[in-house]
């Protein structure tokens, strides 16, 4: 299975990965690549399974919630790291029911 990378480009945002788990990620993001300025978005992590399209074969690969998804599903931007990160234990709490603890990669990224 494709797994999400831990930086990435995306609706013209830098994306860098905080903490995750099997269902839900916290990313730090950026307008500029190099900005002091940033923002936090927790966002749920969905399974895209294998298929051919074009004669082309994809392999089963983890996404990120679509834009149309964004909020519906408790995944949002959020702008303090301690809030976002109270809302990424909250969200892994209820998808998980309590069982699984997440996973901090990072936690000493600049504010």
């Amino acid at each position: 299975m494709k797994i999400l990378k831990t930086t990435f480009r995306k609706n013209d945002l830098y994306y860098t990965i905080i903490c995750r788990n099997d269902k839900v990620a916290m990313f730090e993001t950026r307008q500029k690549k190099d900005s002091d300025r940033c923002h936090y978005e927790v966002t749920r992590i969905y399974i895209r399974p294998g298929h051919a399209a074009l004669n082309v074969d994809f392999e089963e690969a983890e996404v990120l919630t679509s834009n149309d998804q964004f909020f519906y599903d408790g995944s949002g931007a959020i702008i303090i790291k301690d809030n976002a990160m109270n809302h990424f234990l909250q969200l892994s709490k209820e998808l998980y029911r309590g069982v699984k603890q997440p996973n901090c990669l990072d936690s000493d990224l600049p504010e």
